[in-house]
């Protein structure tokens, strides 16, 4: 019931706004007051800070697309073939460098290039005009984003804060909940889709928290702890897998501690108690820290695994004290990071996320070749309403860039586009001639925006109700003077049409694409990684590294749910890629210390180089069909050899210590199936 009031409530807040912006577009003699009423619609989000970002972000992509607009146009206003070009090119570039950023920002980006097709394709014919219509396009983009901003803000704004500090709390429950069963014994590909679904949720809030800055709560200063808190999130899930498959090792093995399960029963104690103190926590890892085994030359597997065990597990309690510290703070209002944080934890530094060139470069093609389509059909036939066919064209292919496949979305947009017609011709030739005033006007036009408005606010009929508000809104084109004839009536509408069916036509030739195609380029992406971090020369930044291999794990799981080919298990194991690439990381930041320049260390790092990227280029069945590269058995012996000599240095250097328990996950990771190391061949 409360998410039905919520809905009513944005629906009338979302019309309250476009009438005020219709209004005051009225009052102030603007030409296209109707470009402020749909703006309102557009900018309106359930969530004030969700709102308030894209409204500050729209305003700034207008103002560059109007500049965009008022250099090609003057410039190309001899040649309508060249600015037809021009204009196109600007949309596509404008539309690749939006996908490639994956954050809110991206907004402007997409708006810079629609907008400039907006606003120049009706001034090319009177290029004089392209300053006027540039201005007032701005101002009537302003007035809806600013009577938007305000009706949201003003009368019961919904807070972002409260919702993203809910979905943190549920998500840190669900992680609870498969620790402690990876700590009872649960094997950790077990309930692999709850892996990914927390995986692709931290994706989900660190987006969300990018909107804090403009929240109405009292959250919106909590930025800096929101970040850090993901941060831990993000640690978890590679902490939490690699702990299990330790455990399962040194269980197997019989080799397990009694003093190491008495700490684990202590360890799932501590975990399911959110209030425990600190001083438990600070006890259970002391016992750890007591348990470490001596390294050295000849130690044994089952002392490297659990020395390995060990170290996770204490990076395991560290981190989950930061996240209680910081969700403490982050209730009662704190601004800065508490002092007691765990500064070996890594945090961001420029955390930038999965990005595909090649997809970008596919959506920008299509919207370019889109708008050109258009363009050429425009000079033509020589069509006055041609220039609305394109700048369509520019909109469509810009707004669904980001899904796998636009095409059935396009289609969605087209089908209501229609629908909104005999709708739209009802109003324009039937109610609107009979009234007289603006609170008739709001009165005739309440029902159907108001019914329309509150499907917006559902999230299964979102797109559809929009689809419905812009087709009503563009079609009625109300202005000061409203003389309608059925001849602009029908051009009007049939450029629409015809825009939308050239996005979709090229959305299907250059962009459409199913999800199982996307998860193997996500998992590629995810090698080629790999082989990146083995053959580097320089240290590599781990938070960052962390960040975008987890991007991809939740990529893959929006994806798996979707598509119809079976890549579940080679998606299942998506999240042994973080830890392959992290142990990377931390063995090649310890090369140099390996004796003799690390010779089996740099054989290794280059043969699993080697491996991973002959896997990401391997054919679509093989991607499917295998998850670990085919590694050469002289690979096995390096690595061992290289774990003799990290064990031999461990005692007296941390860093060799670090690069033991790398090789240990990587021997764990890459050869499962082999035979446990014995340190009696490498001493020979």
């Amino acid at each position: 019931m409360k998410r039905q009031a919520l809905f009513i409530l944005f629906s009338v807040n979302s019309f309250a706004a476009a009438m005020l912006a219709l209004y005051i577009g009225f009052a102030l003699g603007l030409p296209r007051p109707y470009w402020a009423m749909t703006t309102a619609y557009i900018v309106s989000q359930p969530l004030s800070g969700a709102l308030r970002s894209k409204a500050v972000y729209r305003i700034i992509g207008t103002v560059v697309g109007a500049a965009a607009a008022l250099a090609l146009v003057p410039t190309f206003a001899t040649s309508p073939e060249l600015l037809s070009l021009a204009l196109a090119l600007w949309v596509g570039l404008c539309l690749y460098i939006s996908l490639l950023d994956r954050t809110p920002r991206s907004y402007v980006f997409i708006l810079a290039g629609y907008t400039a097709a907006i606003i120049g394709f009706p001034a090319a014919p009177e290029p004089a005009t392209v300053f006027d219509v540039a201005v007032t396009r701005a101002e009537e983009i302003g007035l809806g984003v600013i009577c938007a901003t305000l009706t949201h803000s003003l009368f019961f704004p919904q807070a972002i804060g409260p919702v993203l500090h809910r979905r943190m709390r549920a998500w840190l429950h669900d992680a609870q909940q498969w620790g402690l069963a990876i700590l009872a014994g649960q094997h950790p590909a077990s309930n692999d889709r709850d892996r990914r679904r927390l995986a692709a949720e931290i994706t989900e809030i660190r987006l969300m928290s990018t909107h804090l800055p403009f929240d109405t709560s009292n959250l919106r200063e909590a930025g800096p702890l929101a970040r850090a808190m993901e941060d831990r999130m993000s640690v978890l899930l590679p902490l939490v897998s690699a702990v299990g498959d330790r455990l399962l090792v040194l269980r197997a093995d019989g080799a397990a501690p009694a003093e190491l399960e008495r700490l684990l029963t202590r360890l799932e104690a501590w975990l399911a108690d959110l209030n425990a103190p600190r001083t438990e926590g600070e006890a259970i890892l002391a016992g750890f820290q007591a348990l470490g085994p001596p390294l050295g030359r000849g130690a044994p597997w089952g002392d490297l695994v659990l020395e390995n065990l060990l170290d996770r597990l204490q990076q395991l309690v560290r981190n989950v004290q930061d996240i209680r510290d910081l969700r403490a703070a982050i209730q009662t209002g704190g601004r800065r990071l508490p002092a007691t944080l765990d500064q070996g934890t890594p945090v961001r530094a420029s955390a930038r996320l999965h990005r595909d060139h090649y997809l970008a470069f596919l959506s920008a093609l299509a919207a370019s070749a889109a708008t050109l389509f258009c363009c050429i059909f425009w000079i033509a036939t020589g069509w006055p309403e041609g220039s609305v066919a394109a700048l369509t064209a520019a909109v469509f292919c810009c707004f669904f860039a980001t899904q796998d496949d636009p095409a059935p979305i396009i289609v969605t947009f087209l089908v209501y586009t229609l629908a909104s017609i005999p709708i739209v011709a009802a109003y324009q030739f039937a109610i609107l001639p009979a009234i007289d005033g603006f609170p008739m006007l709001v009165l005739a036009l309440a029902p159907v925006f108001l019914i329309a408005g509150y499907f917006i606010a559902k999230p299964t009929t979102s797109l559809r109700a929009l689809a419905m508000v812009l087709g009503l809104g563009n079609g009625l084109a109300l202005a000061e003077n409203f003389s309608p004839t059925f001849a602009g009536f029908a051009n009007s509408n049939i450029a629409q049409v015809i825009g939308l069916v050239a996005a979709l036509v090229t959305t299907q030739l250059c962009r459409s694409v199913g999800a199982e195609w996307s998860a193997r380029r996500i998992l590629r992406a995810g090698w080629r990684e790999i082989a990146r971090v083995a053959e580097a020369t320089r240290p590599v930044d781990r938070a960052g590294l962390m960040i975008r291999m987890l991007d991809r794990v939740g990529l893959l799981a929006s994806r798996l749910n979707v598509s119809d080919e079976d890549i579940g298990p080679t998606a299942a194991d998506a999240l042994s890629d973080v830890r392959v690439s992290l142990n990377l990381q931390e063995l090649q930041a310890a090369e140099a210390r390996f004796p003799g320049g690390g010779g089996p260390a740099r054989r290794l790092l280059t043969g699993v180089a080697r491996g991973y990227r002959a896997l990401a280029r391997a054919p679509s069945a093989l991607v499917v069909r295998a998850h670990r590269p085919k590694l050469d058995a002289s690979l096995l012996d390096d690595l061992d050899q290289a774990l003799a000599e990290a064990a031999d240095g461990a005692p007296s250097n941390p860093q060799m210590r670090g690069a033991a328990r790398a090789l240990v996950s990587l021997r764990r990771t890459l050869f499962p199936d082999a035979p446990p190391y014995s340190a009696k061949e490498e001493t020979a």
